[in-house]
């Protein structure tokens, strides 16, 4: 549907629909009074209105069952109004249970057909119900209003900016503000959560630190416990013994015990590694002479006869047939001429003849292919002959090999028992010798305790250079530069809200409400940081403490300004019109519509009409 610009409400008619429960018919004019007590119907006529353009009561929420007289079975509501071009139309919907049906000068049309042409429910009732942008919307009206808005460049909004606050942002990609400080606010929810974590962390390694401290001066004192013990036993041991002696003579024990073991691998060993070589080699060449396999000189040979003589059966057979087949009126399949009763006798005995030939040469070939089998027979019991001689040859050498090598264990045997009963006794003398190093003049419960004391000095000192090498994170650095970054983000977030606002204010210029200002940022008095808002102030007081009366007319300032920017020049209806006497410095352009409490008093629907002026 084509967008309506403006219009104006000629006349209502109502059937089934909340007290109305017969059909109602009220006409409009240019401003409409609408009084009557309380009860009577007055806000019922501004929920009629809306559930006609936009299906819902006059705030827009989705009761509708109330809507409907509960005599009635069907609500209608039918519109008469005339364009800002003259045209004059009519917009009826009617509700039965749970069904909707709406028509546009006698065509039927949906619910999106009616946005196009009326600009949807959040246009068209922040201008017909003054208090629905405000009250309803809240800071949903920011977008709202930001899609009516037109459009400012980003340059334009940095020019307007302090230097300072271009300096920062300059750099910045700002198409949505919005969107711009959500995203820099959840960096910022990051470097704070990561502060949190640094700190308790920085704390724990303060504590921690503490505790190694205390720790490696406990584990210090008791090394030197440790070491003054050992002292004293190290005195008792050592008295009255030369220890440079009593190593020299390990020394020299240890060197004779080197010999005996030297003595003992090199003699017999060598002489086993020898045999054992051989034996090796012996398997080696048994193997290699098993695996052999006789490789036929004649195999070519053979083949060709057997070919041979296979082509001359094949010939053969051939020949007998057609001899079987030599009579007259047949053709000779040999010499390919037909055969009749004067030729029949010549072509037999060729034939015949031809057999008698083949049967010759397939005798020779059979005494040849015997020959050649013969004689690969002949050289295959050679080989075999050979290789059987060649393995007999090398397992008579392995026996006598393993013979040698069991001589040679018996001869090892009786060396090594001679040079172990050698080996024992300077073994027994050694462990005599590192034990009179080792105890001195310790007794065994001193030396135990002593040892003791030398276990428990290792894991001390294994402890305390433990503890020396713990790298400690540099948590102060880090803190302080996600500090850094902290305030750094939080004052982009604060440009940028900056910048927000005066986007808006640069799009709302030229546009501004008479006694009405929309606030973007406020300051949070314990951090002083700035934070983005929306909301509304009349005369510089907060909507929120304003009297029934200053809220109608800050709601008629903004129904008057999206009138402005949406370019849709609509009806405004005020309902509670008793609350203010006169519309102050908002002075709407379009159709107004007023219902008034008036105790005592029945439904009157009342108009007057503009005076056209008259063309100079």
């Amino acid at each position: 549907m084509k967008k309506i610009n403006g219009f104006s409400i000629t006349r209502l008619t109502l059937t089934g629909f909340k007290c109305y429960k017969d059909t109602t018919s009220f006409d409009f004019g240019d401003t409409t009074f609408i009084t009557a007590s309380n009860g009577q119907g007055k806000s019922s006529i501004a929920d009629a209105l809306a559930f006609a353009f936009v299906g819902t009561p006059f705030f827009g929420d989705k009761g509708l069952d109330r809507l409907q007289n509960k005599f009635a079975q069907e609500m209608t509501v039918s519109v008469d109004f005339a364009d800002d071009n003259g045209a004059n139309h009519n917009l009826t919907r009617s509700r039965k249970r749970d069904t909707t049906s709406i028509t546009y000068d006698g065509i039927t049309v949906k619910q999106s057909d009616l946005n196009e042409a009326f600009g949807g429910k959040d246009i068209f009732l922040s201008i017909l119900n003054p208090l629905y942008f405000i009250d309803v919307l809240g800071d949903s009206g920011k977008s709202l209003l930001e899609k009516l808005l037109p459009t400012v460049k980003h340059e334009d909004v940095l020019a307007a900016l302090p230097s300072s606050s271009r300096e920062i942002l300059a750099e910045q990609h700002i198409s949505s503000p919005e969107t711009f400080i959500k995203n820099r606010r959840s960096e910022l929810r990051k470097l704070d959560e990561n502060l949190i974590s640094y700190r308790g962390q920085q704390e724990l390694l303060d504590y921690q630190r503490d505790e190694h401290k205390a720790k490696l001066n406990e584990l210090r004192t008791a090394v030197d416990s440790i070491l003054g013990e050992m002292a004293e036993l190290e005195e008792i041991r050592d008295n009255g013994i030369d220890r440079g002696m009593e190593e020299t003579k390990l020394t020299e024990l240890r060197q004779q015990r080197t010999e005996l073991l030297a003595e003992a691998s090199s003699g017999g060993d060598k002489a086993l590694r020898e045999v054992m070589d051989e034996i090796k080699a012996t398997e080696k060449a048994i193997t290699k002479h098993t695996a052999k396999q006789y490789k036929s000189d004649y195999t070519t040979q053979i083949a060709e006869a057997e070919a041979n003589l296979k082509t001359l059966y094949a010939e053969h057979t051939k020949l007998s047939k057609s001899l079987e087949k030599a009579v007259v009126g047949y053709t000779c399949p040999v010499c390919a001429t037909v055969i009749t009763e004067k030729n029949v006798g010549a072509v037999r005995r060729d034939i015949q003849q031809r057999i008698a030939t083949l049967v010759d040469e397939g005798k020779s070939t059979k005494v040849n292919l015997a020959n050649i089998i013969t004689r690969d027979n002949e050289a295959r019991e050679e080989f075999d002959k050979q290789k059987s001689e060649a393995i007999e040859q090398e397992n008579n050498r392995l026996v006598e090999l393993n013979q040698r090598l069991q001589e040679i264990n018996v001869a090892l045997e009786i060396d090594k028992e001679s040079l172990g009963e050698q080996l024992s006794s300077i073994e027994t003398q050694i462990k005599e010798q590192e034990k009179r190093i080792t105890y001195g003049n310790l007794t065994e419960e001193q030396m135990a305790h002593f040892k003791e004391l030398e276990e428990n000095k290792k894991s001390y000192e294994a402890q305390i250079k433990a503890l020396n090498n713990i790298k400690e994170h540099d948590y102060t650095t880090l803190i302080s530069e996600i500090e850094d970054k902290v305030t750094q983000m939080k004052r982009l977030i604060n440009e940028a809200i900056q910048y927000m606002a005066k986007r808006i204010e640069l799009m709302l210029d030229g546009l501004k409400m008479s006694s009405t200002e929309i606030v973007l940022t406020e300051i949070i008095k314990t951090t002083g940081e700035i934070k983005d808002c929306f909301r509304f102030s009349y005369e510089g007081r907060d909507y929120k403490c304003l009297s029934l009366s200053e809220k109608m007319r800050a709601g008629l300032d903004v129904a008057v300004l999206i009138q402005k920017l949406s370019g849709r020049n609509y009806p405004i209806f005020v309902d509670n019109g008793e609350s203010i006497c006169t519309f102050g410095k908002v002075k709407p352009e379009g159709q107004v519509i007023i219902a008034r409490v008036v105790n005592n008093q029945a439904l009157q629907v009342t108009y007057k009409n503009r005076e056209l002026r008259k063309a100079a």
